[in-house]
């Protein structure tokens, strides 16, 4: 569960991992904006096979730097300097990830964690107003029980 990763990340952060840290809240910050993405393309009609089948295109950076504002409602767009943080914290993940650059200050690691935990609540801000055109039949279903 994307806050459970979150919380798994702070805990890492007090006891003083913060490659962990990072590495979590990057990757719940992913998660969130991939079933965002994929919850929205659903919606707009496209194929589920057809998603799955280019399943492997979708980078975190075109999802989070392109698609993001391709899918969200005009009115709900996301604020760029956060889409700019979390951008940071994915080339700082990336860093680690590929050429074992650690983080070593505790206050990068917690900032990277409180910009992924802030945008994952705006994907959950979007996702709850558009729950209903997300899930169509979700009322229909429900009242036949």
């Amino acid at each position: 569960d994307i806050h459970g990763l979150i919380h798994a990340a702070r805990r890492y952060l007090e006891a003083g991992a913060f490659d962990f840290s990072v590495l979590l809240s990057v990757v719940a910050a992913e998660i969130a904006t991939r079933r965002f993405a994929i919850e929205r393309y659903l919606a707009l009609g496209v194929s589920k096979n057809k998603l799955e089948a280019y399943e492997s295109d979708y980078k975190f950076s075109m999802l989070l730097n392109v698609e993001i504002f391709v899918l969200t409602p005009s009115d709900m767009k996301p604020d760029r300097d956060l889409i700019g943080r979390v951008n940071r914290a994915r080339d700082m993940r990336n860093d680690y990830m590929h050429e074992g650059k650690s983080i070593k200050d505790k206050a990068t690691a917690y900032g990277v964690m409180g910009d992924a935990f802030n945008y994952i609540k705006y994907i959950d801000k979007v996702r709850k107003h558009l729950a209903p055109e997300v899930n169509p039949c979700s009322k229909t279903e429900s009242a036949g029980d």
